[in-house]
């Protein structure tokens, strides 16, 4: 017996020191099965038969061609109409128009600040008399125009105000029916009018200090919309646009991406060595060990909580040199590259790039040498050259796997930089950056959602930040009711920023946990994705149409020019008794998410 314990011992002893010899030579990392290799393309689902029958929801715009505003303003709702919604628009101006065009709309939009021309606009209201919907998408040119007030639903009005924040006070915005921003919170205002409103208006949000922002009203058979602001053409304010929109009938439908992706910027990446005062103070820790034993369990667990895949961004030096040789031999970077990327992975998380440094792939005048202090890269080739030590870098630790994502260090891109990142990483598959700001220095690269010419996508950031403010739940917010898609970037690195002042890591926890708590509680119908499985569900977004009808209380839908599950938000108050060809779930009480199995699906209303 004794013999044959100590054989089983040496036997054991042999096997594991195999075992972290092999690890040590890397030999485990050649059987690393996780690849991120891209699948065969499935065919695309073509129109059925059926669908040739139905005709689309069609909106008609009438604006101002000799407005700016209400250009711009026309240009949002037509792109989000017909690219992002896949419905048809037509679209006249107020100048040379003097009929109305006989048709069946879904809505009339009027998105001119003049109501001079009397026939139009009396064929307007005539369109809501007889049942139709009228939406008012700016009120810049009502103050001086009392005529306007009673159909309008407005009872006073008290000059024109600059109105700060909202407050959601129905469920216009899906998920965010009692949202308020704080009192002088100004990353929401517009200039509206200072007015009170008829009893039988129905309030849809004001601003923070009761000011009514947008309300319905019956007008006849049908019903007037009103948007009391100029701010409909801002992207950050796209997400109220399509719910105003989505108030045009009793049953809407349109398309959703029905996505969340959370990215780690600069991560995996060298971690900084020895101590910095908040970390240690906090924890007594020096900054790597805070990184292992503190600030990615967090993460870790986070995922778990929130049903979180994350997408990392590989760097490989945070060194600053744009020419020469780039080959480094930094043995703790690769240690962590190996560590935390293989712990990312296994996570359901994946691997894209930042960069071989955080020095932006652009040449002069961009801004980044005077705002940033970043060096400029002399020429495409040197760029080129660095990305291949990335490459390599990044083969050296996970071979065989493909690179999907690209993040710009700091939000600032070329052609050039561009053009290198895809010759040297041909796998790559969408560039994320963001969607939308203020940087008037450095030129940063924002991004709208679609798909280049070369099949790759643009797919910007939404919210960023461990503890958010309220201006990013409201982009977050915007996001989700415009496109169905929740984009969130965060930073190892964030307590180290001097805008965190005094927070600490404990603060930006519970700041991170509220905001993942709030979206993954709202939001149930999200699907969580890695940025590479989220384009498949993104890229049917955007590839996909439809047709639908409702007749006999049975609501038909017809899908095609899709490979995986498209999805569609329903508005709609009615009860629902049955459903083929999609799964449904309730979402609150106005709408429906249903994701789709078959090109032909049926939804079946209770009797009214």
């Amino acid at each position: 017996m004794y013999k044959k314990n100590l054989f089983l011992a040496v036997l054991i002893i042999f096997a594991m020191g195999l075992f972290f010899q092999f690890n040590r030579m890397d030999v485990l990392l050649h059987l690393f099965k996780s690849k991120n290799v891209t699948n065969a393309v499935t065919a695309y689902i073509k129109e059925p038969d059926s669908a040739k029958r139905l005709t689309k929801d069609r909106f008609l715009i009438i604006y101002d061609n000799e407005n700016v505003y209400s250009t711009f303003l026309k240009y949002r709702l037509q792109t989000q109409i017909e690219h992002y919604m896949k419905k048809d628009a037509d679209v006249i101006t107020i100048n040379d128009s003097s009929s109305f065009p006989a048709k069946d709309y879904s809505a009339v939009l009027w998105a001119a600040e003049r109501f001079d021309n009397e026939v139009l606009w009396n064929s307007a209201r005539q369109y809501a008399d007889n049942g139709g919907t009228l939406e008012i998408m700016t009120t810049g040119g009502i103050e001086n125009a009392p005529a306007l007030y009673e159909p309008l639903g407005i009872s006073n009005v008290n000059g024109s105000v600059t109105a700060a924040g909202i407050n959601m006070t129905s469920t216009l915005l899906l998920g965010a029916n009692g949202f308020k921003m704080a009192e002088g919170d100004t990353s929401y205002n517009t200039y509206a009018l200072n007015c009170e409103l008829q009893p039988a208006a129905s309030v849809y949000f004001t601003s923070t200090d009761s000011l009514p922002l947008a309300w319905e009203k019956k007008q006849g058979n049908g019903k007037i919309i009103v948007y009391n602001g100029t701010e409909l053409y801002a992207k950050k304010n796209l997400g109220i646009l399509t719910a105003l929109l989505s108030q045009s009938q009793d049953d809407f439908l349109f398309p959703v991406s029905a996505t969340k992706t959370v990215f780690i910027d600069d991560f995996p990446a060298p971690v900084p060595d020895g101590d910095f005062s908040k970390i240690y103070a906090e924890y007594g820790l020096a900054t790597a060990d805070f990184y292992e034993r503190i600030w990615w369990p967090y993460m870790l667990e986070t995922a778990k909580k929130y049903d979180l895949k994350y997408t990392g961004a590989i760097i490989e030096t945070y060194n600053d040199e744009v020419t020469g040789d780039f080959r480094i031999y930094d043995q703790n970077a690769r240690r962590n590259l190996i560590k935390y990327g293989r712990e990312l992975l296994n996570s359901g998380g994946e691997l894209g790039i930042h960069g071989y440094n955080h020095q932006s792939l652009v040449g002069a005048g961009y801004g980044v040498r005077k705002y940033l202090g970043y060096n400029i890269w002399e020429n495409q080739k040197e760029m080129e050259n660095s990305l291949s030590e990335l490459k390599r870098y990044i083969a050296d630790a996970f071979p065989g796997y493909e690179v999907h994502a690209y993040i710009p260090p700091s939000n600032v891109f070329s052609p050039e930089g561009k053009a290198a990142v895809k010759k040297i990483f041909p796998s790559i598959k969408a560039y994320a950056s963001m969607y939308e700001g203020n940087y008037s220095a450095e030129k940063v690269y924002y991004q709208d959602f679609k798909q280049n010419e070369d099949g790759t996508f643009e797919f910007p950031r939404l919210s960023a930040g461990y503890n958010p403010d309220r201006s990013m739940y409201y982009s977050a917010i915007n996001g989700l009711n415009a496109y169905g898609i929740f984009s969130h970037f965060v930073h190892p690195d964030e307590i180290f920023y001097e805008e965190n002042g005094n927070n600490r890591f404990s603060d930006m926890e519970n700041g991170f946990d509220r905001f993942m708590e709030y979206f993954t509680n709202n939001y149930i119908w999200l699907r969580s994705t890695t940025l590479s499985d989220t384009l498949k569900y993104f890229g049917d977004y955007l590839s996909m149409d439809y047709k639908y009808q409702e007749k006999n209380n049975v609501l038909h839908i017809d899908t095609w020019n899709y490979q995986y599950e498209p999805a569609y938000i329903l508005r709609s108050t009615k009860k629902i008794r049955r459903y083929d060809g999609c799964d449904i779930t309730k979402i609150q009480n106005d709408a429906y998410y249903i994701k789709i199995k078959s090109s032909e699906a049926a939804i079946t209303f209770d009797e009214e």
